[in-house]
């Protein structure tokens, strides 16, 4: 073999070294929740602000297994779409989705009331519900997920609670979170980002996640952007 071709061969390798070993270093983005389509304000994903740098899951509001009448049952299982399904509709999740390679769609099971009663519900293995595997195929959305809110108003109570639901996950990856809707929690206002910041110094900061879309389009998801920002920055 001539030193031309050894030439080109050893420089397609350390190409081929190069790039591999930048896939392999680039940094694992942080993730962006948001919760929508809960109050029918007519918001549409396509509304709400998506920075490229972070991991970005919209969670459809709400998925539930009750009746939607005047006396709410439940239907054991039997899950029923409760979000504002005209404007987020299964081609609104595939156009989000092929607009924003960053972008993921799930579902939130029940954690809501209908016609003015709460609707809890006790989930059985997820193999069981034909009704959820529809919906999740007729939109192409994603699994499930566990979320936990902390009510905490001060700082060191979210870093406790954020502690506890870590251990009672086994160390799974809990996001921090607050409301637009002024319901409580640790508020941007009062000190939210410098707990988000604490948090990501010692290595705990995944992500953040927000209640809800429905509620910020009044502030033109001003809170959405910054916590995009923010992550997107650490």
């Amino acid at each position: 073999m001539d030193s031309s071709r050894l030439t080109i061969i050893s420089l397609l390798l350390h190409f081929m070294f190069i790039n591999l070993s930048i896939i392999e270093s680039a940094p694992e983005k942080k993730l962006f929740r948001e919760y929508i389509g809960a109050e029918d304000k007519n918001v549409r994903f396509s509304d709400v602000p998506i920075n490229p740098d972070v991991d970005f899951h919209f969670l459809l509001s709400f998925a539930i297994d009750y009746t939607n009448t005047s006396s709410p049952s439940p239907t054991n299982g039997d899950f029923r779409v409760y979000w504002d399904s005209a404007n987020l509709s299964p081609s609104q999740v595939s156009a989000i989705k092929a607009k924003h390679s960053n972008v993921k769609v799930s579902m939130s099971l029940a954690g809501d009331t209908v016609n003015g009663k709460t609707t809890p519900t006790l989930i059985p293995p997820l193999s069981t519900h034909g009704s959820l595997e529809k919906i999740r195929e007729s939109h192409r959305l994603c699994k499930f997920s566990i979320l936990c809110v902390s009510k905490g108003d001060e700082c060191f109570s979210v870093f406790e609670y954020f502690d506890t639901q870590s251990s009672n996950y086994y160390g799974g990856k809990i996001l921090v979170s607050f409301g637009t809707d002024g319901s409580g929690g640790l508020s941007p206002e009062n000190g939210f980002f410098k707990a988000c910041g604490s948090l990501s110094k010692e290595g705990k900061l995944h992500g953040i996640f927000i209640w809800s879309a429905d509620d910020s389009k009044k502030a033109n998801f001003k809170y959405e952007r910054q916590s995009q920002d923010f992550l997107a920055s650490q």
